[in-house]
């Protein structure tokens, strides 16, 4: 047993003088010079560490391969790891007294170690071994991104790292469901609370029927309005009077027709809505509806 523990401790030191041999051999005054003080980049972090040195938040933002750029607060020896950095987003390149930014390409890879060689996966982190080797381990379930996601309500201390969880929203064309918190699993993947789905919009000019269709799901009626609100370059017409035209059943008998349904017909006349809601006026029906 003392055998075991003596050889531990033998590999532990020659592993930590390794790795001080790396970083002496990485010039470091060039990247000091380079920090920028008062400043921080804002919700965009992966993961976050307390009582780490600005070296070993350096040293950690170099062995995650998506890893962009650090904040580190010198007060309370705080560590931020971004995936973005300030020229990719520098709306949230912020000032912010007390904080240090830096961009990870203005350090050394050296520092990193066995890990500078490393060819770990875009969502994984190196994890250095003795004898110059290493591991690549789960580091983050990567940035939710698409035409049905929006970053405009991250919070300032979520991450996409391993435990962690971020707020999202759902673009202006799509309709939200749920409360757009995600959780990172320790598996790499996402445990959601957020559906996107596509806002869809027709209109019909007055005579004429308005059919809605869903190819799966069921129709549902965001918003309906017949009557007028834009001049002639929409459904173009000599009779129109005023642009200031909207029938108040407009939505609740589209609603009567449609909702719940995976198709249906709208007959775009007065009498279906309950009558001429501006007479001597050539009208539209407009709806915004999603399929759900």
């Amino acid at each position: 047993m003392m055998k075991l523990l003596l050889r531990y401790y033998i590999l532990r030191c020659l592993w930590t003088l390794l790795l001080t041999i790396h970083v002496c051999r990485a010039d470091l005054r060039s990247s000091y010079s380079k920090l920028h003080y008062g400043r921080k980049l804002e919700r965009r972090m992966i993961t976050s560490y307390d009582k780490y040195s600005i070296l070993d938040c350096v040293e950690d933002c170099l062995r995650t391969t998506r890893c962009r750029s650090i904040n580190y607060y010198q007060g309370a020896h705080f560590c931020q790891t971004n995936f973005k950095s300030s020229t990719d987003v520098p709306e949230h390149y912020i000032e912010k007294p007390g904080w240090i930014y830096t961009d990870i390409g203005d350090w050394d890879k050296e520092i990193a170690g066995a890990c500078s060689r490393s060819s770990c996966d875009i969502n994984e982190k190196c994890v250095p071994k003795p004898f110059d080797d290493f591991d690549c381990v789960l580091s983050d379930c990567g940035i939710p991104e698409g035409p049905e996601y929006s970053l405009d309500k991250v919070e300032e201390w979520d991450g996409i790292g391993i435990t962690r969880g971020i707020h999202l929203a759902c673009s202006p064309r799509y309709t939200q469901h749920g409360s757009g918190f995600f959780l990172c699993r320790s598996d790499g993947s996402w445990r959601k609370n957020l559906r996107c789905i596509l806002k869809r919009n027709e209109r019909t000019c007055e005579g004429k029927t308005m059919n809605l269709t869903c190819a799966s799901g069921n129709i549902f009626i965001e918003k309906a309005m017949f009557g007028r609100t834009e001049d002639g370059r929409v459904c173009n017409h000599t009779q129109i009077q005023t642009t200031n035209c909207t029938s108040p059943y407009s939505e609740v008998k589209v609603k009567e027709i449609c909702d719940g349904k995976p198709q249906c017909s709208i007959v775009v006349v007065s009498a279906t809505f309950g009558g001429d809601p501006c007479q001597n006026t050539f009208k539209y029906l407009e709806v915004n509806f999603i399929c759900y």
